[in-house]
């Protein structure tokens, strides 16, 4: 563990890594590594890690066909968080 880095500055390490294929890993390893997960939880927290686990191991933003509704855990505002978590959007567009 790193004194200098927080837990959730390295819960985001880790995702942007690609080494590890979801939020409950992640947070298995932050244990292993000494740091509490206690932080570590609320649904646009999860939302960010997931979307930069995709971008790192070669997927982006889940796609919805057209003639469907995007699921309750990815809309609006939630989407622009994911965006600008994984880059693909800036903070002011």
């Amino acid at each position: 563990m790193d004194e200098n880095t927080s837990v959730l500055e390295r819960a985001f390490e880790l995702a942007k890594s690609g080494k590890y294929p979801s939020v409950e890993d992640i947070g298995r390893r932050l244990l292993a590594e000494g740091y509490s997960i206690e932080q570590v939880t609320g649904r646009q927290l999860k939302i960010q890690l997931r979307a930069l686990i995709r971008t790192a191991r070669g997927g982006g933003l889940p796609k919805v066909p057209k003639d469907r509704k995007r699921g309750s855990d990815l809309r609006g505002d939630d989407v622009k968080v994911a965006k600008i978590a994984t880059g693909q959007e800036s903070e002011d567009g």
